[in-house]
């Protein structure tokens, strides 16, 4: 008697003004509160991570924008560095005294978004190892696997402004500047295009 009241207690039921019910009755109640349970459980969990994918491919969107920013600067710098090497040694013409800011800046903005896509990166892979095939994350995912694709073209793009860029930045006299600037963008591009392959993962999941 002691033992079916412990049940009815469990499975939310009045011991008193509800008809007896049997051991096996008991049991298959607790049974379907617990797995009532595990499935909201499992629901909650679900929709975390598709915020969580949500987020990541709107945090890939605004690298994409930054990209193309970072573009827009790096193009602007090789105009600026082909006029300086056209003007040294011309009397009167004095040489840009921002230009190696403008570059040292590029170079930490393309380290930022080589970092920030390496850990974006990171972000994905797990949420890969977590995901399992359920149609609620299938949008997200899709979203995801869609930013990473623009950002890694973007990227591309980005180290080849970066490389013609360089060639101007050396004639202009900053050879090591030149250098940095090669190598970061390198950098970034290949962060987002392991971004773009766990974004893939993560969708194929």
């Amino acid at each position: 008697m002691v033992l079916s009241l412990a049940f009815l207690a469990l499975a939310g039921l009045p011991p008193a003004s509800a008809a007896p019910l049997s051991f096996e009755d008991s049991l298959g109640a607790v049974r379907e509160q617990i797995i009532g349970a595990r499935d909201e459980q499992v629901k909650a969990k679900a929709g975390d991570l598709s915020g969580r994918i949500d987020r990541a491919a709107s945090d890939a969107g605004r690298l994409r924008w930054g990209a193309q920013r970072l573009r827009d600067r790096i193009r602007d710098i090789r105009w600026r560095a082909q006029r300086q090497s056209r003007d040294n040694g011309r009397p009167g013409r004095p040489q840009d005294p921002w230009l190696r800011n403008e570059i040292d800046r590029a170079v930490w903005d393309l380290r930022d978004l080589a970092r920030d896509a390496s850990l974006l990166t990171r972000d994905a892979q797990d949420m890969a190892r977590e995901a399992t095939k359920d149609p609620a994350l299938l949008e997200p995912a899709q979203r995801l696997d869609r930013e990473g694709q623009m950002l890694q073209n973007e990227t591309q793009w980005l180290e080849s402004d970066a490389r013609m860029a360089s060639w101007d930045i050396r004639r202009a006299g900053y050879s090591m500047e030149a250098w940095d600037i090669e190598r970061e963008s390198s950098n970034a591009g290949s962060s987002a295009r392991a971004l773009s392959r766990a974004a893939r993962s993560l969708l194929d999941k």
